[in-house]
C-alpha cells in the first residue's frame, strides 16, 4: 500500500482510500451483526476497491461504530423528544455524523441533533418502518427511511454519489447502524444538491427538505421539525 494512501485514510478506517476491510470468516449477515470487533478483525483483510474510491462495507461499519462511537463524549442532545427510543441510538447518530462531517468537510458541519429529528420524523425511532416510496424510488426503509434507489446510488453512481460510496442492500436497513450510516451521508449528497440549486451554502434544513421531498416551508412535516429542533435546542442551552 502505498504511503500516501495510508496517510490519507481516517483515524476510524482500518484501510487506507482505495482500500476496503473485507471479513471472509464472518459471512452469515445475522451472524455479522452480533459479532465482536475481534470477530470482525479476525480472518479479514484489507481488498483493494476495484472503483478505486473510497468506499465502505458493512464489516468496517460495524468494525467503526462497536470501536469508537460508544466510547466517545456525545455532542448529541440526550433528549428523547417524547418518544420510547429516542436516545437510544444516541452514540450511532452522533458518530457518523462526526465521522461525515470530517471527511466531507461542510461549511457549517451537520449537527446529530439534526438528523435525531429528522429520524423522529422519519421513522418515530422505528428501525423497521418500511414504507413505499414510489415506483422509481421503491420502498423507504428503517429509521431514516433509506430508498432502494437511494442505495443503488450509494454504490458510486455517475450523477450521485460519486465518491465516498456505501455497498449495502435493502436487508441491511433494518439495521440501525447501517441504516444511520447510509442516511447520514445521503444527507450529505442532499446538500451538494441544495448548494447547487441555490447557487451557494444553502442551510441543511433544505437538505433534509430535499431529502425529505418537501418543498414548501409551510409543509406540516417541515413545521414539525423544526418545532422538535426549536425545542430540543431550547432544552439543551437550559
Amino acid at each position: 500500500m502505498a504511503k500516501k494512501l495510508i496517510k490519507q485514510k481516517h483515524k476510524w478506517r482500518k484501510c487506507p482510500l482505495g482500500f476496503h476491510w473485507r471479513n471472509s470468516s464472518v459471512v452469515d449477515k445475522h451472524e455479522r451483526r452480533k459479532a465482536t470487533v475481534k470477530e470482525h478483525y479476525r480472518g479479514g483483510s484489507c481488498v483493494r476497491n476495484r472503483s478505486k474510491k473510497n468506499t465502505l462495507y458493512a464489516d468496517e461499519v460495524y468494525i467503526m461504530t462497536n470501536t469508537y462511537f460508544l466510547k466517545r463524549k456525545l455532542i448529541i442532545s440526550s433528549n428523547t423528544l417524547g418518544y420510547k427510543k429516542g436516545s437510544e441510538f444516541d452514540h450511532i447518530i452522533d458518530g457518523w455524523v462526526t465521522y461525515w462531517n470530517d471527511i466531507l468537510k461542510p461549511k457549517v458541519a451537520l449537527d446529530p441533533d439534526f438528523v435525531k429529528v429528522m429520524i423522529a420524523t422519519e421513522s418515530s425511532f422505528n428501525t423497521k418502518s418500511k414504507a413505499f416510496a414510489g415506483k422509481r424510488a421503491g420502498y423507504a426503509r428503517g429509521l431514516m427511511q433509506v430508498t432502494d434507489q437511494t442505495l443503488k446510488y450509494l454504490k458510486g453512481h455517475k450523477t450521485e454519489a460519486q465518491n465516498q460510496t456505501i455497498i449495502l442492500d435493502e436487508e441491511d436497513m433494518n439495521d440501525p447502524v447501517l441504516n444511520i450510516a447510509a442516511g447520514v451521508r445521503w444527507l450529505y449528497r442532499k446538500k451538494e444538491i441544495a448548494d447547487s440549486r441555490y447557487k451557494g451554502e444553502s442551510s441543511w434544513l433544505k437538505s433534509i427538505m430535499l431529502y425529505k421531498g418537501y418543498r414548501s416551508m409551510n409543509h406540516k412535516q417541515v413545521q414539525k421539525f423544526i418545532g422538535l429542533y426549536e425545542r430540543i435546542k431550547s432544552e439543551k442551552n437550559k
